[in-house]
């Protein structure tokens, strides 16, 4: 049988299955810091039609970056002879980052993939939120709903991780997204900031409610 050059296949959080990987993957991720703990994460496997695999080379020519392999660290470059892992690219700061995994097989014919990752400083999350006039058990009582919040990089990994409602001047601090509330009559100031997981607060968001 003639010898043909391994497979790589890999599993990301962009793919819902092992993707069988040609050319160059352009990718983005969040720029690690003590917050967020973000990584480019992906799981990878080579595969050889005539069983001859040999090794994989994982190497870079950037410096400042950090690799993981199923959680072993390492710099710039690493062969490993297993033929699936767990690796993470760890970087610093806002920059466009390229690395290359090579599958060779014992007789020498080999497969390289090149990743070129842009790292994305983090952007701030936007406050919003409805109100929701309800009755519970004949009670009239009002929800302020801020699931329309949204963090601005939440397509990288970005999340909200506290809700801070002010109402009349009263600071409430909440993991959940929506609190209830029974308002007196007359007029009501409302005010709400998010913070995302890299400890970032958005601009406040303010409406006032009249109640008759």
């Amino acid at each position: 049988m003639l010898n043909k050059e391994p497979k790589i296949e890999y599993f990301s959080k962009k793919t819902t299955n092992w993707t069988n990987v040609n050319g160059t993957i352009i990718d983005t991720a969040k720029v690690h810091n003590q917050n967020n703990n973000a990584n480019y994460v992906i799981s990878l496997r080579s595969k050889d039609n005539n069983n001859n695999f040999e090794y994989i080379d994982i190497s870079t020519e950037q410096d400042g970056g950090e690799f993981f392999l199923n959680d072993e660290r390492f710099i710039n470059q690493k062969r490993v002879k297993i033929d699936s892992f767990s690796l993470a690219y760890r970087y610093y700061k806002s920059d466009i980052r390229k690395f290359t995994i090579s599958s060779t097989d014992d007789f020498g014919k080999q497969k390289n993939i090149n990743f070129q990752i842009t790292f994305i400083d983090n952007i701030k999350p936007t406050a919003k939120f409805e109100i929701r006039k309800e009755s519970d058990e004949g009670i009239i009582q009002h929800t302020i709903d801020a699931e329309f919040s949204i963090d601005g990089d939440q397509k990288y990994g970005g999340y909200i991780t506290n809700y801070e409602f002010n109402i009349d001047g009263v600071i409430i601090n909440s993991s959940l997204p929506y609190l209830k509330h029974v308002f007196s009559i007359g007029n009501h100031q409302i005010s709400l900031r998010v913070q995302d997981n890299d400890h970032q607060w958005s601009e406040q968001y303010s409406k006032s409610i009249l109640i008759k």
